[in-house]
């Protein structure tokens, strides 16, 4: 067939064209490609928040469960009153690593991705990225006040103020008990 015109319908014959996209159609597909990026990368940040967020919730009830434990064994809330952050990290991971509770457990995944994401395991990255309420050493005072967090994330990384987690285990972030609290009256113990 190489030789020879082919016809189509209405009998005339035609040359033809070699295989493959012409320009127009390549710029096409691209733009269509660009805008659907430009759609989707906007809801893929947000999917990454929300799960960071998740994560950092996840490390809080962690924290939670292993004070409470420790809490119930030893009948005090841990004495750890260290001005130094790093002597202060130590003692607290060393408190509540029988708990089950590592060095990752105390770090926020959004700060740790915002910080260039160091690797935690290693001794120079140690780092808290929640702190805990100093209570004193009589077994029941931290179940004492309702609105007292056990433990409140370093900063307000998450967009709407810093993550906390109460004696009933709970999780509110800061602007949500603010809002709670003025409705009701009252304030944090």
């Amino acid at each position: 067939m190489t030789g020879k015109n082919l016809r189509d319908s209405s009998g005339g014959s035609y040359i033809p064209r070699p295989s493959g996209f012409t320009l127009m159609e390549l710029a096409t597909v691209i733009v269509i490609i660009s805008i659907l990026a430009v759609l989707i990368l906007p809801a893929i940040g947000l999917y990454r928040g929300r799960s960071e967020r998740v994560g950092c919730s996840t490390n809080l009830h962690s924290l939670y469960i292993a004070v409470s434990t420790y809490t119930t064994e030893n009948q005090h809330w841990p004495q750890i009153f260290k001005p130094d952050k790093k002597a202060k990290a130590q003692e607290w991971h060393a408190a509540l690593k029988p708990y089950g509770i590592d060095w990752i457990n105390w770090v926020c995944p959004t700060v740790q991705r915002i910080g260039g994401n160091p690797d935690v395991t290693k001794e120079e990255s140690h780092r808290l990225d929640y702190f805990a309420t100093p209570f004193d050493d009589k077994a029941r005072t931290p179940w004492r006040w309702a609105t007292q967090p056990w433990f409140i994330e370093r900063g307000d990384v998450h967009g709407n103020g810093n993550l906390m987690i109460f004696r009933d285990g709970s999780i509110e972030d800061l602007h949500s008990v603010g809002r709670r609290l003025s409705m009701q009256g009252g304030t944090l113990d």
